[in-house]
């Protein structure tokens, strides 16, 4: 097991590339997604999709590559004004541009942000991202999930199980409060319209989701990808059905910003922990 440790600290510090798909419309996010991208969309005082990258650079991640779509030129602009251009590409397929983007109490840090398409599904911005991606072994996350889970531990089990997809799974905070009525306890009975209302806690799901966070082995673009497949609904339950899918499960904290409730919630969280709950 050492070995095996020694192994992922020397992959991570070797600069996986994390590549965030950051392209789509956030439709459920009413008005304000239509105007900028849901990475973009602030929480805690940042926008979200740099939360992400603070994240995983916290824990040692140097390479970053964001695939946007939907107004991506907010994205580049954000970095633009962030860190400075180090390079820029183009070629008949795809479109990127790269930064490097220096911190206070970290540096090294580099950002590519790749025009992926404004209706391309999931399948097909990885597709897109191949040369960018070049044959190496990435993690995987999308622009709108928050998340405390130890990646060297996801890619500690990942190599250690051989897997295609290592996949984070995580049980989603309920969205509605569960309400323990006093007659169940006492076994005295209510009138209709009546009851006592003598415990209210917040639901939690008993159910595994997939939460975004994964480690991926560049094989399976080329297998299960093709150029057409859609991710969550053809590749990765293809690969599942050849037994190369594997879930890596998280106690911690999770929760992704899918609507306007979502975004007030996660703000809750920070002023409930007085600190940014996310971060290791």
């Amino acid at each position: 097991m050492r070995s095996e440790q020694s192994t992922i600290e020397r992959i991570v510090m070797s600069r996986v590339p994390v590549v965030i798909l950051a392209g789509g419309q956030g439709a459920r996010f009413d008005h304000e997604s239509q105007v900028r991208p849901k990475p973009m969309i602030e929480v805690a005082g940042r926008p979200i999709l740099q939360h992400i990258i603070d994240s995983f650079s916290s824990q040692g991640f140097r390479e970053f590559i964001v695939l946007g779509g939907h107004l991506v030129g907010q994205i580049r602009d954000h970095f633009v004004g962030t860190g400075h251009m180090i390079a820029m590409g183009l070629d008949e397929s795809d479109r990127w541009w790269q930064f490097g983007v220096e911190y206070p109490d970290r540096y090294g840090i580099s950002v590519t942000v790749a025009d992926t398409g404004k209706d391309s599904h999931t399948g097909i911005r990885l597709w897109r991202a191949r040369s960018l991606i070049r044959s190496r072994r990435f993690v995987l996350t999308y622009g709108d999930g928050l998340c405390n889970v130890s990646m060297h531990d996801v890619l500690e089990q990942h190599v250690t199980t051989g897997a295609g997809v290592t996949l984070t799974a995580v049980r989603p905070p309920g969205r509605f409060g569960v309400i323990h009525f006093g007659s169940e306890q006492s076994g005295l009975p209510y009138p209709s319209g009546m009851g006592l209302v003598d415990e209210f806690s917040e639901k939690t799901s008993r159910d595994w989701i997939n939460g975004g966070f994964m480690a991926v082995e560049p094989e399976f673009i080329e297998q299960y990808i093709e150029g057409e497949f859609e991710l969550e609904s053809t590749a990765l339950p293809e690969l599942a059905a050849s037994g190369g899918l594997h879930a890596y499960r998280h106690d911690g904290y999770w929760h992704c910003m899918d609507t306007r409730r979502d975004r007030d919630q996660i703000e809750q969280d920070v002023k409930r922990h007085g600190r940014l709950p996310w971060m290791r």
